[in-house]
């Protein structure tokens, strides 16, 4: 689903919170949805695996290309470069302030030590943008290593399917 989802799970796996949730794929997925009903196995592992995507960056993202013109056909690698890097950037900035957000509303302090932030879900989410980035019409990635354009939904649905599977490893509570 999003950066929002992520931080649901982050923010539901830990110790100190109302309402955690067991780790594994049950957990996560009443976390992102935020619904502690059951659900079968292949619909949690399809919502963890549909959590691993930033929509919230990669809707700026295209929001920002598209008002730029760098996605007009002309040639402005540069730009579109610059502004993926920025967003790459940007990507777990916006899961840590969501996170952030989030606790403060639970009445929590802001996780400012290395051992409270959500560094799977950081990490995921820039991950997850990169692949988007590349897949996108006009990105200066794929084009400019001499690889098919076709091949940015083949590295989306595999980084994701990646990802979510991976969440299971590095998922941790917060103590």
């Amino acid at each position: 689903m999003s950066a929002n989802a992520m931080t649901s799970i982050a923010v539901a796996y830990r110790f100190d919170v109302d309402g955690a949730v067991e780790r594994g794929a049950k957990g996560a997925a009443e976390a992102a949805s935020g619904s502690a009903s059951l659900q079968d196995s292949v619909s949690n592992a399809l919502a963890v695996i549909v959590t691993y995507i930033p929509t919230e960056v990669i809707t700026l993202y295209v929001a920002v290309i598209a008002a730029l013109g760098a996605s007009d056909g002309s040639s402005n690698n540069n730009g579109s470069l610059t502004i993926a890097i920025v967003f790459l950037i940007l990507s777990p900035v916006v899961v840590w302030l969501i996170y952030a957000a989030k606790l403060r509303s639970l009445g929590q302090s802001l996780p400012w030590r290395p051992r409270e932030l959500p560094l799977w879900e950081m990490i995921a989410a820039t991950i997850a943008f990169a692949a988007w980035a590349v897949s996108l019409p006009d990105a200066p990635f794929l084009g400019d290593l001499g690889l098919p354009t076709s091949l940015g939904a083949v590295i989306v649905l595999v980084t994701t399917t990646v990802l979510g599977l991976l969440a299971q490893l590095f998922n941790r509570p917060v103590t």
